[in-house]
């Protein structure tokens, strides 16, 4: 009896352990596939969240791209980028073929082909009402003189160009034109009449042109601010008066002889610094060395 019965025991372990292992190696496989599902999820939460957070970025980009364009052309449409219109505030003749227009910014616009009219009574002329506005004077090509009393008074005027086909200035042209500090005037002007610069107070320089034969008498009166000036070899004849009240006047060079030049009565500013040598340099490397002055060593000069 005791034999079946160990028997029996044999037999239903036998039958019972590989279903337990099968059992047991099933929850394992079960198990394991629980792991790889939730490594799935959350590989896929992962995937999703990346794409979520590209998307974003993406969106950001965009949104930046766009907010960039919209500043781009909101400063490319900004009218403060655009230069300001200039008006023309006045205008008339001056002369037979001459005109003038005068811009909301103070420049005085002189065109036209011939001679500006001359005139010898102050107040008479076309610009009178409007000289104290004026700033800054161009002369355009084809004008060939500035009349007598042209631009006298015109106290703010600070800047003027004289083209070459200019070959003459009149008397009192530019008397007490005293913001004026200096003026060049080009080897086209044969002539200067009398006080062109009277009283021209903030004058400190001037280039003369070199085909000038005489300085006018008190062509610089009572310019009590210029410092420096190179006489023209062309001059021979410096008039009374022509420097008189100079005060300033510091600098003076003739590259000539002291016989090849004469020199009216109280021109005395001029006479006490005045320098003569004879000079091997054209006139345009004069020209320059005028309009460093007075910082000229005068024996390069010599």
């Amino acid at each position: 009896m005791k034999k079946k019965l160990l028997l029996f025991m044999a037999t239903v372990m036998l039958l019972t352990t590989p279903a337990s292992v099968s059992l047991a190696n099933d929850a394992v496989i079960v198990e394991d596939d629980a792991v790889l599902s939730v490594e799935d999820e959350v590989e896929t939460e992962e995937a999703v969240s990346n794409e979520t957070e590209s998307t974003a970025e993406s969106e950001t980009e965009d949104v930046q791209a766009e907010e960039n364009f919209i500043v781009s052309v909101e400063e490319a449409d900004d009218p403060s980028d655009e230069p300001a219109a200039v008006s023309i505030v006045a205008s008339g003749t001056w002369g037979d073929n001459v005109t003038y227009t005068l811009d909301d910014t103070g420049k005085l616009t002189i065109s036209g082909t011939g001679d500006m009219e001359d005139y010898s009574i102050p107040g008479n002329t076309p610009v009178d009402y409007i000289r104290r506005y004026v700033t800054e004077i161009e002369i355009e090509d084809g004008v060939t003189s500035i009349g007598a009393l042209a631009f006298y008074y015109m106290f703010y005027l600070e800047k003027i160009t004289i083209p070459d086909s200019v070959t003459s200035i009149g008397g009192r042209a530019f008397m007490s034109c005293n913001s004026l500090t200096s003026i060049e005037i080009p080897d086209s002007v044969t002539f200067i009449d009398y006080l062109a610069f009277f009283n021209c107070k903030g004058l400190t320089s001037i280039v003369l042109s070199n085909n000038i034969t005489s300085i006018s008498n008190g062509l610089f009166y009572n310019c009590k601010n210029l410092t420096s000036i190179i006489i023209p070899a062309s001059v021979t004849n410096i008039v009374k008066e022509a420097f008189s009240g100079c005060t300033s006047l510091s600098y003076a060079f003739y590259p000539g002889t002291e016989g090849d030049l004469t020199i009216g009565s109280s021109n005395s500013c001029l006479t006490d610094v005045l320098q003569y040598g004879q000079c091997s340099l054209t006139n345009i490397e004069i020209k320059n060395m005028i309009r460093q002055l007075p910082d000229i060593p005068v024996n390069m000069m010599n």
